[in-house]
C-alpha cells in the first residue's frame, strides 16, 4: 500500500526530534538534512498520488484508519520562514521551518484525499435524496511546495473519475490543469517526479478525450492552440479508451463461461442493441439477460467479510448498474426495431421499475425512450385521424406518468453523478509494468452524460405532451366535423336509394294491374309470368343503381369501394339476379310454347265441333226430307 509506505518512511525519518542534529556546525551534513526533506515533501506528493490513481481507497478496508492516524501523527507549527530570509535566521529555525512545512503540506494533503474519499462514497450511497455539503480544515500560510500540486492537480483530476467536466467551466479548469502538468514535466529536475506527472498528463488526456470528440482551440497567453482529442497521447490511459466490439464470438463464448469477468456481458449487449436489426432477435438479449442474472445471483448470495465492506459496496453498485444496463439496451432495441405496442411497452417498463426499486438504482434512461416511442405514436394516430378516444386517453396518461418518472429519476441520476454502467473494481484497473502501479479508471469505458442536454429533454416532453393533449382535442373536433360530413353524405345515399326502390316498386305496381282487371285477351298465366319478368327486371335495375351509386352518385374512391362487403355483395346478387333471369327466360320460352299448343288444340277441337255441327244439321235436313217424300207417296 502507497500509502502505509508513504507513513513507514516518514516515522522512520521524522518519527521523533533525534532527526535535527545535535550540532549545526557540520555544513554538508546540514545541506544534505534540509534537502532530504525537501526530497520527502516530493516523495510523499509520489506516494499519495499513486495511492489514488490505484484505487487504494477502495481497495483496502483499513485505508481509512490508516489515513486519519497518518494526519494524528503530523505535528505542525505556524512558523515557515521564507526561503529569503534563511540567511539571517539561527539553522535550527530553519530547519524546524521546513519541517513544519512539511508537516502542514502533508496534512493538508491528507484531508484533502480524505476528503475526496468522502465524495466518492457519496455516489455510492444511492439512497440519499440531496446533495450533500461540508467543509474540512486544513493550515494556512504554507509556502508554495510539490505537495501542494496533490490537492490542485491529483486530486481534481481524480474527481473527473467520477464527475466528468462537461460543463464549459468544469472544462476550463481541466485545459488549466493540463497546461500546469506541462510546465512542471519541463521545469522538473527529479526523473521520479516527472514520470508521475506524465502518468497524470496521461489521465488528463484521457479525460479529455472522453469529453470531447472533435477538434477545438484552446488559447495560452492569448496564442490559439488547436488540440486534437484523437492525437492527445494517453501512454497506458489508452488501455481505457472506447472500445468497439471486433468479434463477438469471444464475448459470447465469455459470457457462457464460468469466467468471473462480466464486461463481456456489456459489450456483447451492446453489440446486440447496435447491428441486430430483426424484432425476433430480442431473444438474443432476453438469453444474454438470463445468464447475466446466474452470475448476479451468484454475486450477491456470497458471503462479505469486513475487511472488503467499501469494494464490496462499489462492486454492489457496480453489479446493479450493469443489471440495469442490459434491461435499459433491450428496452431501446424493443422501441426502435420492433414496433412497440402499449401494453408490452407499459410492462417492459414496469420490470425496469421493479428492477430499479431493487437496485435502488433511479436510471432515467428507460423513461426517455418509453416517452419518445409513445410521443411518436400518438402523432401517427393523430396524423391518420383513425383513433379510438380511450387509447389516446390512456397513452396520454401514461405519456404524463413517464415524464413524472423521468423527472424524479433524472435528479437522482445527476445528484449521485450516475454513469450508464460501472464495471466492479478488479475490472476497472489495468497494470502497468512500466510504472510497477495499477491505474484504476471507474465508469473507465461508459459514456458521459449531458445533464444539462437532458433538462431541456425535460422540458420538450413536457411541451409535447401539452401540444399533443391539444391536438388531440382539436382531432376530436375535426373528426366530428367529419363524420357530420359523411352523415349528410350518407342521407343524400338514402335519399337517392330510396327514390331508385319507390320508382321500381311504383312501375312494378302499375304492371301488376292487368291482373286484376278483366282481360279476355291474354292468359292469366302469361299475364303473371310477363308481370314476374317486369319484377325481376325492375329489381335487377334497382341493384345495379345499388351498385353502382357509390362510385357516381356518392364519388367514394374506386379502390377503397372494390375492398368494401358493399361491393362483393352487389357483384353476387347481380351474377345471381343473371343466372334467375336466364332460367325465368328459358321458363318462358317453355311456358309460351305450352301456350301456342294448347291453342292449337283448342282450334282443331273447335274445328271438330263445328264439323260435328255440320254433321248433325245435315243429318236434320235429310231427316226432314224423308219424311216429306213419305207422307207424298202416302198421299
Amino acid at each position: 500500500m502507497e500509502l502505509q509506505a508513504c507513513l513507514e518512511q516518514y516515522l522512520s525519518k521524522f518519527g521523533n526530534d533525534s532527526w535535527l542534529p545535535s550540532d549545526f556546525g557540520d555544513e554538508d551534513e546540514n545541506m544534505r538534512l534540509f534537502n532530504g526533506i525537501t526530497d520527502f515533501i516530493d516523495d510523499c506528493f509520489i506516494y499519495l498520488t499513486r495511492s489514488i490513481l490505484s484505487g487504494e481507497y477502495i481497495e483496502f478496508s483499513d485505508f481509512e484508519s490508516i489515513l486519519k492516524d497518518f494526519g494524528d501523527k503530523l505535528k505542525g507549527g505556524d512558523f515557515y520562514a521564507p526561503e529569503v530570509l534563511y540567511s539571517d535566521i539561527p539553522l535550527e529555525y530553519k530547519f524546524k521551518s521546513k519541517y513544519n512545512e512539511l508537516n502542514s503540506s502533508l496534512f493538508n494533503a491528507l484531508k484533502y484525499y480524505q476528503n475526496f474519499i468522502e465524495e466518492a462514497k457519496n455516489k455510492f450511497n444511492i439512497n440519499s435524496s440531496s446533495e450533500k455539503f461540508g467543509v474540512f480544515q486544513i493550515r494556512m500560510g504554507i509556502p508554495n511546495n510539490t505537495l501542494a500540486l496533490f490537492n490542485k492537480l491529483t486530486i481534481p483530476l481524480c474527481k473527473c473519475d467520477y464527475h466528468l467536466p462537461t460543463e464549459s467551466r468544469d472544462f476550463q479548469n481541466l485545459l488549466i490543469i493540463r497546461n500546469k502538468l506541462r510546465e512542471e514535466i519541463a521545469n522538473g529536475d527529479s526523473l521520479r517526479l516527472r514520470n508521475i506527472l506524465s502518468i497524470l498528463l496521461h489521465k488528463c488526456n484521457y479525460i479529455i478525450q472522453r469529453v470531447k470528440s472533435s477538434s477545438f482551440e484552446s488559447h495560452i497567453n492569448f496564442e490559439t492552440e488547436i488540440i486534437d482529442p484523437s492525437s492527445l497521447e494517453l501512454g497506458e490511459y489508452s488501455h481505457f479508451a472506447k472500445r468497439e466490439v471486433q468479434d463477438k464470438d469471444t464475448y459470447l463464448k465469455d459470457t457462457n463461461s464460468d469466467s468471473k469477468s462480466i464486461s463481456s456481458f456489456v459489450y456483447l449487449m451492446r453489440y446486440y442493441k447496435d447491428n441486430l436489426v430483426k424484432p425476433n432477435d430480442i431473444k438474443l438479449m432476453d438469453k444474454l439477460i438470463e445468464r447475466y442474472i446466474k452470475r448476479y445471483d451468484s454475486f450477491k448470495n456470497r458471503q462479505v467479510t469486513a475487511d472488503e465492506a467499501f469494494k464490496y459496496k462499489y462492486d454492489a453498485f457496480s453489479w446493479n448498474s450493469i443489471l440495469n444496463f442490459l434491461y435499459n439496451c433491450r428496452l431501446s432495441f424493443y422501441v426502435k426495431k420492433c414496433n412497440p405496442q402499449i401494453k408490452r411497452l407499459k410492462r417492459d417498463i414496469n420490470k425496469i421499475l421493479e428492477i430499479q426499486g431493487s437496485t435502488s438504482i433511479k436510471n432515467f434512461h428507460p423513461f426517455e425512450k418509453g416517452i419518445e416511442a409513445i410521443i411518436l405514436c400518438v402523432k401517427e394516430h393523430l396524423n391518420n385521424n383513425k383513433f379510438n378516444d380511450w387509447l389516446i386517453e390512456d397513452k396520454l396518461d401514461e405519456l404524463g406518468h413517464l415524464i413524472e418518472e423521468y423527472e424524479k429519476a433524472l435528479e437522482w441520476s445527476e445528484l449521485h453523478k450516475f454513469f450508464p454502467f460501472q464495471l466492479p473494481f478488479e475490472e476497472s484497473r489495468y497494470y502497468s509494468e512500466n510504472n510497477d502501479l495499477n491505474l484504476f479508471v471507474p465508469s473507465a469505458f461508459a459514456k458521459h452524460i449531458d445533464y444539462k442536454q437532458q433538462r431541456d429533454k425535460l422540458i420538450s416532453f413536457k411541451k409535447e405532451r401539452d401540444n399533443l393533449s391539444f391536438l388531440f382535442d382539436l382531432s376530436k373536433e375535426r373528426r366530428d366535423i367529419e363524420n357530420i360530413k359523411e352523415t349528410i353524405k350518407t342521407t343524400d345515399k338514402k335519399a337517392f336509394d330510396l327514390i331508385a326502390i319507390f320508382t321500381a316498386a311504383i312501375t312494378f305496381l302499375f304492371g301488376t294491374v292487368n291482373i286484376f282487371v278483366v282481360n279476355d285477351k291474354t292468359d292469366l298465366g302469361q299475364l303473371l309470368c310477363n308481370t314476374t319478368g317486369l319484377g325481376i327486371i325492375l329489381v335487377l335495375f334497382t341493384s345495379l343503381y345499388l351498385l353502382v351509386s357509390p362510385v357516381f352518385i356518392q364519388r367514394i374512391d374506386f379502390i377503397d369501394y372494390i375492398r368494401s362487403k358493399r361491393f362483393l355483395f352487389g357483384l353476387s346478387g347481380l351474377g345471381f339476379y343473371v343466372a334467375l333471369t336466364f332460367n325465368l327466360f328459358n321458363y318462358t320460352k317453355t311456358l309460351e310454347s305450352n301456350v301456342m299448343k294448347d291453342k292449337f288444340l283448342k282450334k282443331i277441337e273447335l274445328q271438330i265441333d263445328s264439323l260435328k255441327q255440320e254433321q248433325k244439321s245435315m243429318s236434320l235436313i235429310i231427316n226432314s226430307r224423308n219424311k216429306f217424300d213419305d207422307k207424298s207417296v202416302k198421299k
